[in-house]
Protein backbone atom coordinates (compact mmCIF):
# COMPACT_ATOMS: atom_id res chain seq x y z
CA UNK A 1 0.00 0.00 0.00
CA UNK A 2 1.33 3.44 -0.95
CA UNK A 3 2.12 5.76 1.94
CA UNK A 4 0.82 9.32 2.24
CA UNK A 5 1.94 12.35 4.23
CA UNK A 6 0.05 15.52 5.12
CA UNK A 7 1.83 18.89 5.18
CA UNK A 8 -0.13 21.64 6.93
CA UNK A 9 0.86 25.31 6.56
CA UNK A 10 -0.71 27.76 9.03
CA UNK A 11 -0.38 31.02 7.11
CA UNK A 12 -1.24 34.61 8.00
CA UNK A 13 -4.51 34.78 6.06
CA UNK A 14 -5.16 31.16 5.15
CA UNK A 15 -4.34 27.60 6.05
CA UNK A 16 -3.52 24.82 3.63
CA UNK A 17 -3.26 21.06 4.00
CA UNK A 18 -1.58 19.20 1.15
CA UNK A 19 -1.45 15.42 0.78
CA UNK A 20 1.62 13.89 -0.85
CA UNK A 21 2.90 10.46 -1.70
CA UNK A 22 6.28 9.60 -0.19
CA UNK A 23 7.80 10.39 -3.61
CA UNK A 24 6.56 13.98 -3.29
CA UNK A 25 3.64 13.82 -5.73
CA UNK A 26 0.87 16.21 -4.73
CA UNK A 27 -2.49 14.43 -4.44
CA UNK A 28 -4.75 17.26 -3.28
CA UNK A 29 -4.80 20.55 -1.38
CA UNK A 30 -7.46 21.70 1.08
CA UNK A 31 -7.56 25.33 2.17
CA UNK A 32 -9.52 27.80 4.27
CA UNK A 33 -9.22 31.50 5.05
CA UNK A 34 -9.55 33.44 8.27
CA UNK A 35 -10.11 37.07 9.11
CA UNK A 36 -7.39 39.65 9.65
CA UNK A 37 -8.46 42.59 11.80
CA UNK A 38 -6.68 45.90 11.17
CA UNK A 39 -7.10 49.48 12.35
CA UNK A 40 -5.58 52.94 11.96
CA UNK A 41 -3.25 52.37 14.93
CA UNK A 42 -1.30 49.58 13.20
CA UNK A 43 -3.15 46.56 14.56
CA UNK A 44 -3.09 43.38 12.46
CA UNK A 45 -4.65 40.67 14.63
CA UNK A 46 -6.58 37.43 14.34
CA UNK A 47 -8.81 35.19 16.41
CA UNK A 48 -6.99 32.17 17.84
CA UNK A 49 -10.25 30.21 18.00
CA UNK A 50 -11.05 30.91 14.34
CA UNK A 51 -7.56 29.80 13.33
CA UNK A 52 -7.96 26.64 15.42
CA UNK A 53 -11.32 25.85 13.84
CA UNK A 54 -10.03 26.37 10.30
CA UNK A 55 -6.96 24.23 11.03
CA UNK A 56 -9.10 21.34 12.17
CA UNK A 57 -11.44 21.95 9.22
CA UNK A 58 -8.76 21.42 6.54
CA UNK A 59 -7.32 18.41 8.37
CA UNK A 60 -10.82 16.92 8.71
CA UNK A 61 -11.52 17.51 5.00
CA UNK A 62 -8.21 15.80 4.20
CA UNK A 63 -8.88 12.76 6.37
CA UNK A 64 -12.40 12.47 4.93
CA UNK A 65 -11.10 12.39 1.36
CA UNK A 66 -8.42 9.89 2.32
CA UNK A 67 -11.03 7.68 3.98
CA UNK A 68 -13.23 7.82 0.89
CA UNK A 69 -10.33 6.67 -1.32
CA UNK A 70 -8.86 4.11 1.07
CA UNK A 71 -5.69 6.13 1.70
CA UNK A 72 -3.95 6.25 5.07
CA UNK A 73 -2.10 9.31 6.36
CA UNK A 74 1.17 8.02 7.84
CA UNK A 75 2.05 11.31 9.54
CA UNK A 76 1.28 15.02 9.65
CA UNK A 77 3.91 17.77 9.71
CA UNK A 78 3.40 21.47 10.40
CA UNK A 79 4.60 24.71 8.86
CA UNK A 80 3.56 28.07 10.28
CA UNK A 81 4.00 31.76 9.65
CA UNK A 82 6.65 33.43 11.78
CA UNK A 83 6.36 36.13 14.45
CA UNK A 84 2.85 35.43 15.80
CA UNK A 85 2.25 36.15 19.49
CA UNK A 86 -0.68 35.52 21.82
CA UNK A 87 -1.28 35.19 25.55
CA UNK A 88 -3.21 32.34 27.20
CA UNK A 89 -4.42 31.76 30.74
CA UNK A 90 -3.78 28.68 32.89
CA UNK A 91 -6.74 26.90 31.25
CA UNK A 92 -5.34 27.36 27.76
CA UNK A 93 -7.83 30.07 26.82
CA UNK A 94 -6.63 33.09 24.80
CA UNK A 95 -6.62 36.36 26.73
CA UNK A 96 -5.34 38.35 23.76
CA UNK A 97 -5.82 38.31 20.01
CA UNK A 98 -3.13 36.77 17.84
CA UNK A 99 -0.70 39.56 16.98
CA UNK A 100 0.61 38.79 13.48
CA UNK A 101 3.93 39.79 11.93
CA UNK A 102 2.16 42.72 10.27
CA UNK A 103 1.03 44.25 13.57
CA UNK A 104 2.80 47.61 14.05
CA UNK A 105 1.38 48.71 17.40
CA UNK A 106 4.80 48.29 19.02
CA UNK A 107 6.45 50.72 16.61
CA UNK A 108 6.40 53.80 18.93
CA UNK A 109 8.49 51.88 21.49
CA UNK A 110 11.13 50.56 19.10
CA UNK A 111 13.59 53.43 19.62
CA UNK A 112 13.51 52.93 23.40
CA UNK A 113 14.10 49.21 22.97
CA UNK A 114 17.08 49.83 20.71
CA UNK A 115 18.59 51.97 23.46
CA UNK A 116 18.17 49.13 25.99
CA UNK A 117 19.37 46.23 23.83
CA UNK A 118 23.08 45.47 23.57
CA UNK A 119 24.82 45.28 20.17
CA UNK A 120 25.30 41.54 20.71
CA UNK A 121 21.58 40.77 20.97
CA UNK A 122 21.01 40.59 17.21
CA UNK A 123 24.08 38.37 16.77
CA UNK A 124 22.78 36.02 19.47
CA UNK A 125 19.17 35.83 18.26
CA UNK A 126 19.64 36.24 14.50
CA UNK A 127 16.57 38.49 14.39
CA UNK A 128 16.74 42.22 13.58
CA UNK A 129 14.81 44.54 15.87
CA UNK A 130 11.48 45.28 14.22
CA UNK A 131 7.83 45.61 15.36
CA UNK A 132 7.04 42.31 13.61
CA UNK A 133 8.85 40.25 16.27
CA UNK A 134 7.31 38.89 19.48
CA UNK A 135 10.31 40.36 21.33
CA UNK A 136 9.36 43.91 20.34
CA UNK A 137 5.65 43.18 20.87
CA UNK A 138 6.32 41.93 24.41
CA UNK A 139 8.30 45.08 25.12
CA UNK A 140 5.29 47.10 23.96
CA UNK A 141 2.93 45.03 26.14
CA UNK A 142 5.26 45.49 29.10
CA UNK A 143 5.04 49.25 28.62
CA UNK A 144 1.30 49.45 27.91
CA UNK A 145 -0.50 46.34 29.27
CA UNK A 146 0.74 45.53 32.75
CA UNK A 147 -2.44 43.57 33.52
CA UNK A 148 -1.98 41.23 30.55
CA UNK A 149 1.68 40.65 31.41
CA UNK A 150 0.65 39.61 34.91
CA UNK A 151 -2.39 37.57 33.92
CA UNK A 152 -0.74 35.59 31.10
CA UNK A 153 0.15 32.01 31.96
CA UNK A 154 2.07 31.60 28.70
CA UNK A 155 3.07 33.71 25.72
CA UNK A 156 3.00 31.48 22.65
CA UNK A 157 2.70 31.47 18.86
CA UNK A 158 -0.18 30.10 16.80
CA UNK A 159 1.49 26.76 16.10
CA UNK A 160 1.98 26.18 19.83
CA UNK A 161 -1.71 26.94 20.39
CA UNK A 162 -2.75 24.41 17.73
CA UNK A 163 -0.43 21.71 19.11
CA UNK A 164 -1.84 22.33 22.59
CA UNK A 165 -5.24 21.27 21.23
CA UNK A 166 -3.73 17.93 20.21
CA UNK A 167 -1.44 17.15 23.13
CA UNK A 168 -2.22 19.49 26.03
CA UNK A 169 1.38 20.73 26.26
CA UNK A 170 3.03 23.98 25.16
CA UNK A 171 5.93 23.37 22.79
CA UNK A 172 7.63 25.37 20.08
CA UNK A 173 10.28 24.40 17.56
CA UNK A 174 13.68 26.02 17.22
CA UNK A 175 12.71 27.60 13.90
CA UNK A 176 9.63 29.44 15.18
CA UNK A 177 11.45 30.32 18.43
CA UNK A 178 14.36 31.71 16.41
CA UNK A 179 12.03 34.20 14.70
CA UNK A 180 10.70 35.56 18.01
CA UNK A 181 13.88 37.49 18.78
CA UNK A 182 13.84 35.80 22.21
CA UNK A 183 15.89 32.69 21.36
CA UNK A 184 19.66 32.34 21.46
CA UNK A 185 20.74 30.36 18.42
CA UNK A 186 24.17 29.58 19.90
CA UNK A 187 22.91 28.06 23.16
CA UNK A 188 19.61 26.74 21.66
CA UNK A 189 17.78 28.26 24.62
CA UNK A 190 15.74 31.35 25.46
CA UNK A 191 18.04 34.38 25.49
CA UNK A 192 18.65 35.77 28.98
CA UNK A 193 19.13 39.38 27.88
CA UNK A 194 15.95 39.38 25.78
CA UNK A 195 13.89 37.91 28.63
CA UNK A 196 15.28 40.44 31.09
CA UNK A 197 14.38 43.34 28.80
CA UNK A 198 10.74 42.24 28.37
CA UNK A 199 10.43 41.23 32.01
CA UNK A 200 9.40 37.58 31.76
CA UNK A 201 10.93 34.26 32.79
CA UNK A 202 11.37 31.08 30.75
CA UNK A 203 8.38 29.43 32.41
CA UNK A 204 6.10 31.91 30.62
CA UNK A 205 7.26 30.55 27.26
CA UNK A 206 6.72 27.14 25.63
CA UNK A 207 9.15 24.25 25.88
CA UNK A 208 11.82 24.30 23.16
CA UNK A 209 12.23 21.28 20.86
CA UNK A 210 14.05 20.62 17.56
CA UNK A 211 12.14 20.99 14.30
CA UNK A 212 12.35 17.22 13.92
CA UNK A 213 10.50 16.53 17.19
CA UNK A 214 7.83 13.84 16.76
CA UNK A 215 4.75 14.14 18.96
CA UNK A 216 2.66 11.04 19.61
CA UNK A 217 -0.48 10.14 21.52
CA UNK A 218 -2.89 12.93 20.62
CA UNK A 219 -5.92 13.23 22.86
CA UNK A 220 -9.21 11.57 21.99
CA UNK A 221 -11.04 14.81 21.26
CA UNK A 222 -8.40 16.02 18.78
CA UNK A 223 -8.54 12.69 16.97
CA UNK A 224 -12.34 12.86 16.83
CA UNK A 225 -12.46 16.45 15.53
CA UNK A 226 -9.62 16.03 13.02
CA UNK A 227 -10.49 12.55 11.80
CA UNK A 228 -6.91 11.40 12.39
CA UNK A 229 -6.05 8.09 13.97
CA UNK A 230 -4.95 8.71 17.56
CA UNK A 231 -1.68 6.92 16.82
CA UNK A 232 -0.79 9.22 13.89
CA UNK A 233 2.55 10.90 14.66
CA UNK A 234 2.75 14.67 14.27
CA UNK A 235 6.08 16.29 13.40
CA UNK A 236 6.33 19.77 14.89
CA UNK A 237 8.05 21.11 11.77
CA UNK A 238 9.47 24.60 11.23
CA UNK A 239 8.58 28.07 10.00
CA UNK A 240 7.11 28.71 6.57
CA UNK A 241 10.12 30.64 5.31
CA UNK A 242 12.61 27.93 6.21
CA UNK A 243 10.38 25.17 4.86
CA UNK A 244 9.84 27.10 1.62
CA UNK A 245 13.56 26.70 0.90
CA UNK A 246 13.28 22.98 1.57
CA UNK A 247 10.14 22.80 -0.57
CA UNK A 248 11.93 24.16 -3.65
CA UNK A 249 15.15 22.22 -2.98
CA UNK A 250 17.23 25.33 -2.32
CA UNK A 251 19.39 23.87 0.44
CA UNK A 252 22.72 23.29 -1.29
CA UNK A 253 25.64 25.71 -1.34
CA UNK A 254 25.19 28.22 -4.16
CA UNK A 255 21.40 27.89 -4.27
CA UNK A 256 19.15 30.81 -3.37
CA UNK A 257 15.35 30.82 -3.14
CA UNK A 258 13.40 33.89 -4.22
CA UNK A 259 9.64 34.26 -3.83
CA UNK A 260 7.44 37.23 -4.65
CA UNK A 261 3.77 37.45 -3.81
CA UNK A 262 2.20 40.43 -2.11
CA UNK A 263 5.51 40.73 -0.26
CA UNK A 264 8.71 38.85 -1.01
CA UNK A 265 11.71 37.03 0.44
CA UNK A 266 15.13 35.81 -0.58
CA UNK A 267 16.96 33.10 1.37
CA UNK A 268 19.83 30.65 1.27
CA UNK A 269 20.98 27.80 3.55
CA UNK A 270 24.24 27.36 5.45
CA UNK A 271 25.58 24.76 7.87
CA UNK A 272 25.97 27.16 10.81
CA UNK A 273 24.34 30.31 12.20
CA UNK A 274 25.66 33.50 10.57
CA UNK A 275 24.74 37.14 11.08
CA UNK A 276 25.40 40.39 9.25
CA UNK A 277 27.62 43.10 10.76
CA UNK A 278 25.13 45.66 9.39
CA UNK A 279 22.10 43.72 10.70
CA UNK A 280 20.40 43.51 7.29
CA UNK A 281 19.60 39.78 7.33
CA UNK A 282 17.98 37.19 9.57
CA UNK A 283 19.31 33.77 10.53
CA UNK A 284 16.73 31.08 11.37
CA UNK A 285 17.07 27.38 12.14
CA UNK A 286 15.76 24.80 9.69
CA UNK A 287 17.38 21.92 11.56
CA UNK A 288 20.24 21.92 14.04
CA UNK A 289 22.60 21.48 11.07
CA UNK A 290 20.92 23.74 8.50
CA UNK A 291 20.39 27.48 8.95
CA UNK A 292 18.46 29.83 6.68
CA UNK A 293 20.03 33.24 5.99
CA UNK A 294 17.86 35.79 4.25
CA UNK A 295 15.63 38.80 4.28
CA UNK A 296 11.91 39.46 3.85
CA UNK A 297 10.59 42.51 2.01
CA UNK A 298 7.19 44.13 2.44
CA UNK A 299 7.12 45.60 -1.04
CA UNK A 300 6.51 43.03 -3.76
CA UNK A 301 3.32 42.48 -5.73
CA UNK A 302 1.45 44.96 -3.55
CA UNK A 303 3.52 47.76 -5.11
CA UNK A 304 2.99 46.55 -8.69
CA UNK A 305 -0.74 46.35 -7.98
CA UNK A 306 -0.63 49.96 -6.78
CA UNK A 307 1.22 51.03 -9.92
CA UNK A 308 -1.07 49.05 -12.22
CA UNK A 309 -4.12 50.95 -11.02
CA UNK A 310 -2.43 54.33 -11.49
CA UNK A 311 -0.23 54.15 -14.57
CA UNK A 312 -1.57 51.42 -16.87
CA UNK A 313 -3.01 52.67 -20.14
CA UNK A 314 -5.48 50.35 -21.84
CA UNK A 315 -5.08 49.71 -25.55
CA UNK A 316 -8.50 51.20 -26.19
CA UNK A 317 -9.07 54.38 -24.19
CA UNK A 318 -12.83 53.99 -24.71
CA UNK A 319 -12.80 50.60 -23.03
CA UNK A 320 -12.07 49.82 -19.39
CA UNK A 321 -10.30 46.49 -19.04
CA UNK A 322 -11.96 44.66 -16.16
CA UNK A 323 -9.69 41.61 -16.15
CA UNK A 324 -6.82 42.01 -13.70
CA UNK A 325 -4.74 39.60 -15.79
CA UNK A 326 -5.31 41.71 -18.91
CA UNK A 327 -4.29 44.84 -17.03
CA UNK A 328 -1.18 43.04 -15.77
CA UNK A 329 -0.24 41.97 -19.30
CA UNK A 330 -0.76 45.51 -20.56
CA UNK A 331 1.40 46.81 -17.71
CA UNK A 332 4.25 44.51 -18.72
CA UNK A 333 3.94 45.65 -22.35
CA UNK A 334 4.36 49.23 -21.13
CA UNK A 335 7.37 48.21 -18.99
CA UNK A 336 8.97 46.63 -22.07
CA UNK A 337 8.43 49.81 -24.09
CA UNK A 338 10.58 51.88 -21.71
CA UNK A 339 14.40 51.74 -21.79
CA UNK A 340 16.55 50.14 -19.11
CA UNK A 341 16.78 52.49 -16.16
CA UNK A 342 13.58 54.25 -17.28
CA UNK A 343 15.63 57.20 -18.57
CA UNK A 344 17.26 57.79 -15.18
CA UNK A 345 13.99 57.63 -13.25
CA UNK A 346 14.42 55.89 -9.88
CA UNK A 347 11.75 54.50 -7.58
CA UNK A 348 12.25 53.45 -3.97
CA UNK A 349 9.41 50.99 -3.32
CA UNK A 350 8.75 51.54 0.38
CA UNK A 351 4.97 52.02 0.17
CA UNK A 352 4.30 49.92 3.29
CA UNK A 353 7.48 50.54 5.27
CA UNK A 354 10.23 47.98 4.84
CA UNK A 355 11.91 45.08 6.53
CA UNK A 356 15.11 43.85 4.89
CA UNK A 357 17.54 45.32 4.05
CA UNK A 358 16.79 48.65 5.78
CA UNK A 359 14.47 47.50 8.62
CA UNK A 360 12.61 50.80 8.70
CA UNK A 361 8.89 50.63 9.38
CA UNK A 362 8.80 54.41 8.84
CA UNK A 363 10.21 54.20 5.29
CA UNK A 364 8.25 55.85 2.47
CA UNK A 365 8.23 55.37 -1.30
CA UNK A 366 9.56 57.96 -3.73
CA UNK A 367 10.35 58.74 -7.36
CA UNK A 368 13.61 60.56 -8.11
CA UNK A 369 14.70 62.12 -11.39
CA UNK A 370 11.20 62.81 -12.70
CA UNK A 371 11.37 64.81 -15.93
CA UNK A 372 8.74 66.36 -18.19
CA UNK A 373 9.39 63.74 -20.90
CA UNK A 374 8.67 60.78 -18.60
CA UNK A 375 5.49 58.88 -19.47
CA UNK A 376 3.49 56.16 -17.73
CA UNK A 377 5.73 53.46 -19.19
CA UNK A 378 8.76 55.08 -17.53
CA UNK A 379 6.93 55.20 -14.20
CA UNK A 380 5.97 51.52 -14.47
CA UNK A 381 9.47 50.40 -15.40
CA UNK A 382 10.97 52.44 -12.57
CA UNK A 383 8.54 50.82 -10.12
CA UNK A 384 9.40 47.28 -11.25
CA UNK A 385 13.11 48.06 -11.24
CA UNK A 386 12.77 49.54 -7.74
CA UNK A 387 11.15 46.37 -6.38
CA UNK A 388 13.86 44.20 -7.93
CA UNK A 389 16.76 46.47 -6.94
CA UNK A 390 15.51 46.36 -3.35
CA UNK A 391 15.54 42.55 -3.50
CA UNK A 392 18.99 42.69 -5.05
CA UNK A 393 20.19 44.75 -2.07
CA UNK A 394 19.02 41.90 0.18
CA UNK A 395 20.82 39.40 -2.05
CA UNK A 396 24.06 41.43 -1.81
CA UNK A 397 23.76 41.38 1.99
CA UNK A 398 23.26 37.59 1.99
CA UNK A 399 26.25 37.08 -0.32
CA UNK A 400 28.42 39.16 2.00
CA UNK A 401 27.29 37.16 5.04
CA UNK A 402 27.98 33.74 3.52
CA UNK A 403 31.01 34.90 1.52
CA UNK A 404 29.81 33.58 -1.83
CA UNK A 405 27.56 34.47 -4.77
CA UNK A 406 24.68 32.31 -5.93
CA UNK A 407 25.10 29.78 -8.73
CA UNK A 408 21.36 29.69 -9.37
CA UNK A 409 18.20 31.27 -7.98
CA UNK A 410 15.11 29.10 -7.61
CA UNK A 411 12.02 31.27 -7.99
CA UNK A 412 8.38 30.82 -6.99
CA UNK A 413 5.29 32.98 -6.82
CA UNK A 414 2.75 34.56 -9.14
CA UNK A 415 5.37 36.80 -10.74
CA UNK A 416 6.90 33.77 -12.52
CA UNK A 417 4.08 34.05 -15.09
CA UNK A 418 5.75 37.21 -16.41
CA UNK A 419 8.76 36.77 -18.70
CA UNK A 420 9.45 40.51 -18.41
CA UNK A 421 9.70 40.36 -14.62
CA UNK A 422 11.80 37.19 -14.66
CA UNK A 423 14.25 38.54 -17.23
CA UNK A 424 14.66 41.79 -15.32
CA UNK A 425 15.53 39.90 -12.12
CA UNK A 426 18.03 37.71 -13.99
CA UNK A 427 19.60 40.81 -15.54
CA UNK A 428 19.82 42.72 -12.25
CA UNK A 429 21.17 39.78 -10.23
CA UNK A 430 23.39 38.43 -13.00
CA UNK A 431 22.42 34.88 -12.02
CA UNK A 432 20.46 32.19 -13.87
CA UNK A 433 16.90 31.74 -12.62
CA UNK A 434 15.27 28.33 -12.25
CA UNK A 435 11.47 28.26 -12.21
CA UNK A 436 10.23 25.56 -9.85
CA UNK A 437 6.79 24.07 -10.44
CA UNK A 438 5.92 23.63 -6.77
CA UNK A 439 2.90 25.65 -5.69
CA UNK A 440 2.66 24.75 -1.99
CA UNK A 441 6.35 24.77 -1.14
CA UNK A 442 5.90 25.25 2.62
CA UNK A 443 3.50 22.28 2.78
CA UNK A 444 5.91 20.12 0.77
CA UNK A 445 8.82 21.33 2.88
CA UNK A 446 6.96 20.34 6.04
CA UNK A 447 6.20 16.90 4.62
CA UNK A 448 9.81 16.33 3.52
CA UNK A 449 11.08 17.42 6.95
CA UNK A 450 8.62 14.91 8.42
CA UNK A 451 10.14 12.09 6.36
CA UNK A 452 13.56 13.04 7.70
CA UNK A 453 12.31 13.34 11.30
CA UNK A 454 10.74 9.88 11.19
CA UNK A 455 13.87 8.28 9.73
CA UNK A 456 12.28 7.50 6.37
CA UNK A 457 15.05 9.51 4.65
CA UNK A 458 18.59 9.85 5.97
CA UNK A 459 19.00 13.28 4.31
CA UNK A 460 17.24 15.55 1.81
CA UNK A 461 18.84 14.19 -1.37
CA UNK A 462 15.50 12.75 -2.59
CA UNK A 463 14.35 16.33 -3.22
CA UNK A 464 16.17 16.19 -6.55
CA UNK A 465 13.56 13.73 -7.79
CA UNK A 466 10.61 15.39 -6.01
CA UNK A 467 10.84 18.96 -7.30
CA UNK A 468 9.66 19.52 -10.89
CA UNK A 469 11.73 22.14 -12.69
CA UNK A 470 10.38 24.42 -15.42
CA UNK A 471 12.26 26.82 -17.66
CA UNK A 472 15.54 28.57 -16.95
CA UNK A 473 16.20 32.27 -17.51
CA UNK A 474 19.75 33.40 -18.23
CA UNK A 475 20.90 36.99 -17.62
CA UNK A 476 21.81 39.25 -20.53
CA UNK A 477 25.42 40.29 -19.91
CA UNK A 478 25.14 43.87 -21.21
CA UNK A 479 21.93 44.43 -19.22
CA UNK A 480 23.59 43.18 -16.04
CA UNK A 481 26.51 45.55 -16.59
CA UNK A 482 24.07 48.45 -16.98
CA UNK A 483 22.17 47.48 -13.83
CA UNK A 484 25.38 47.27 -11.80
CA UNK A 485 25.96 50.98 -12.49
CA UNK A 486 22.27 51.75 -11.98
CA UNK A 487 22.26 49.94 -8.61
CA UNK A 488 25.16 52.07 -7.34
CA UNK A 489 23.09 55.21 -8.01
CA UNK A 490 20.02 53.60 -6.45
CA UNK A 491 21.95 52.81 -3.26
CA UNK A 492 23.41 56.31 -2.95
CA UNK A 493 19.93 57.80 -3.31
CA UNK A 494 18.61 55.29 -0.79
CA UNK A 495 21.14 56.39 1.84
CA UNK A 496 19.94 59.96 1.42
CA UNK A 497 16.25 59.06 1.58
CA UNK A 498 16.66 56.99 4.74
CA UNK A 499 17.97 60.09 6.50
CA UNK A 500 15.08 62.17 5.17
CA UNK A 501 12.41 59.86 6.65
CA UNK A 502 13.38 61.13 10.10
CA UNK A 503 12.77 64.71 8.90
CA UNK A 504 9.28 63.75 7.70
CA UNK A 505 8.40 62.40 11.14
CA UNK A 506 9.29 65.61 12.99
Amino acid sequence: MEKYMLGVDIGTTNIKAALYTYSGKEVFVKSATYSLHTDAFGAATQSAHEMKEKTFQVIRESTAECSKNGWKISFLSFSAAMHSLMAVDDKGEPISPVFTWGDRQAEPYLADLKDEASPSLYHNTGTPLHPMTPFVKLYWLKRTSHEMMQKAYKFIGVKSFILYQFFGVYVTDYSIANATGLWNMHTLSWDKEALKIVGISENKLPKLVPTTEVLRGMNENAALVSGLDQKTPIVIGASDGCLANLGVNAIEQGQVALSIGTSGAIRTVTDRPLTDKNERTFCYALTEDLWVIGGPVNNGGVVMDWAMHRFVETEDSERIVESKESRFEQMMHQVDSAPLGADQLFFHPYLVGERSPVWRSDAKGSFFGLDIHHQNEHMLRAVLEGINLNLYAVYIAIAEVIGADAKEILVTGGFTKSDTWLQMIADIFGVELVITEVFENACLGAAVLGLYALGENKDFSDLNQMIPIGKRIKPTKTHHQFYQRHFEKYQKLNEYYLKMFEVLDR
